[in-house]
């Protein structure tokens, strides 16, 4: 029995290990590259994503991380959709590449570019510039560049071992190119420069293709910029109760999702009149009416002034005859009655603002009330002269009639004045004084000399004796 078991057991463990045999041998063999487990270099645009404008310019950089590795030659076959873009320039002036095999090639037909070149010594980098690409959205739409498989990195190994690497691509969008700020016209006020009297212009621009909607406003400033909400879809629109002054119209439109340029439109708007004014007037000594007028327009000031002269004996409702003046203005004629001369004072936005004056006719008490210090002072000159005129030709001859018919009392002869002669002031008689004489006994005096005294000595000097 035991014998039995041993051999049923011998059996069983012959048959479990054939069959795990089998199993084992049943499975498929697997190889691994030891390339594919070590980190891959890789290439790629910066940045990945991005939106243009359509109709401008801009770069896309394309860098190498080695992920540790050295490497000293590039070949990478670049594809963009040329229904969107153009190249410009295919590599900028910086880059590792130290030397281009060949010189960058691209075809804005094919939408291919090809560079070519090596690194000398090597480089291991992180974020190495290999070129830097210019290009040109030419139409709206998502566009997307890639480098394509043909491309390889290679090993600073001296074998020129292909480097395991990963190419990345890149996703842009090109959006409209916005549009400049509409053309805009008024045909209610339509030169910026003049003033105009309608406070509800119309405004009007022409419609871009591919405009979407507009988004306006009007404040007083010169360069406000309207904000990104749609206003009107229409390019005609009204703007009612504009205030007196100097107002600004801004438009811009949008094309697609970008809003463009903005128009700026001046508006002045002038709809008061002048200041009221009275007309005045004076007479000339030739008869005719010198007429006075003046008033002011704080906004578009005054343009002209119209003279315009009613019969008062016409029916109020007449209208008359207005011919442009300036102040002061002699009316045509002589005015032979009573007439209403109106004065019309036009701005510069067409208002009108009139002022009146009658006049009297031509009589001799209305020339002297018109001229009352005149008149006055012709009266007293002639009051004057005729007062002179009855003194010289009356009462001088009044009073010589009665010097001639009255006798005269003889006045007596004038006093002539007598002179006479007065005696000459004789001087004093001089007294003469006795002079005592000293007599000398030591010596007599000799009978020829005479003996004077001190006058006498005196007088004989004179005479030269």
């Amino acid at each position: 029995m035991h014998t039995l078991i041993k051999i049923l057991g011998a059996l069983l463990l012959f048959v479990g290990v054939f069959t795990m045999s089998g199993a084992a041998l049943a499975q498929p063999v697997i190889n691994v590259d030891v390339g594919t487990l070590r980190q891959k270099a890789t290439v790629s645009f910066s940045p990945r994503t991005g939106s243009f404008t359509a109709g401008s310019t801009f770069q896309v950089p394309i860098v190498i991380n080695t992920e540790g590795k050295s490497v000293n030659a590039i070949e990478l076959h670049i594809k963009f959709n040329p229904s969107r873009l153009q190249i410009v320039a295919p590599a900028g002036q910086r880059s590792i590449v130290g030397l281009w095999i060949s010189p960058p090639t691209y075809s804005n037909t094919l939408g291919t570019l090809t560079l070519v070149g090596t690194i000398p010594g090597g480089i291991t980098t992180e974020s190495g510039l290999i070129a830097n690409i210019t290009f040109k959205g030419i139409a709206s739409g998502d566009t997307r560049i890639s480098i394509s498989s043909e491309s390889q990195i290679l090993a600073n190994d001296g074998l020129g071992t292909p480097v395991a690497t990963s190419f990345g691509d890149a996703l842009y969008s090109i959006t409209p190119e916005p549009p400049e700020g509409p053309t805009v016209f008024s045909e209610t006020n339509p030169f910026p420069d003049h003033w105009y009297n309608n406070n509800t212009p119309v405004i009007g621009w022409d419609a871009v293709a591919g405009v979407a909607d507009y988004s306006y406003i009007v404040d007083d400033q010169p360069f406000t910029i309207p904000d990104n909400t749609a206003e009107t879809a229409d390019n005609r629109i009204s703007l009612p109760n504009l205030p007196n002054g100097i107002s600004y119209f801004h438009i811009k439109a949008r094309k697609g999702a970008v809003w463009g340029g903005t128009t700026h439109f001046t508006l002045r708007v002038d709809a008061l009149s002048s200041a009221i004014f009275t007309p005045t007037y004076e007479r000339l000594s030739s008869g005719g009416t010198l007429l006075s007028f003046f008033t002011t327009d704080s906004l578009s000031g005054i343009d002209h002034y119209e003279v315009g002269v009613i019969d008062m004996r016409e029916s109020p409702d007449t209208i008359p005859v207005f011919q442009e003046a300036q102040s002061p203005f002699q009316l045509p004629s002589k005015v032979s009655g009573d007439v209403r001369v109106i004065v019309r004072a036009i701005d510069g936005a067409g208002n009108v603002r009139d002022g009146q004056v009658g006049v009297t006719g031509f009589t001799l008490l209305g020339v002297i009330q018109d001229n009352a210090a005149l008149v006055i002072s012709v009266v007293l000159f002639f009051i004057t002269l005729s007062f002179l005129m009855l003194h010289y030709l009356f009462i001088r001859r009044i009073a010589r009639a009665l010097q001639i018919a009255m006798p005269m009392q003889q006045s007596p002869a004038p006093l002539r004045p007598e002179y006479r002669e007065l005696p000459v002031a004789q001087p004093p008689p001089e007294v003469k004084k006795p002079v005592e004489l000293t007599v000398l006994t030591t010596q007599a005096p000799s009978s020829q000399e005479k003996i004077y005294s001190p006058l006498q000595q005196d007088t004989l000097r004179r005479f030269g004796r």
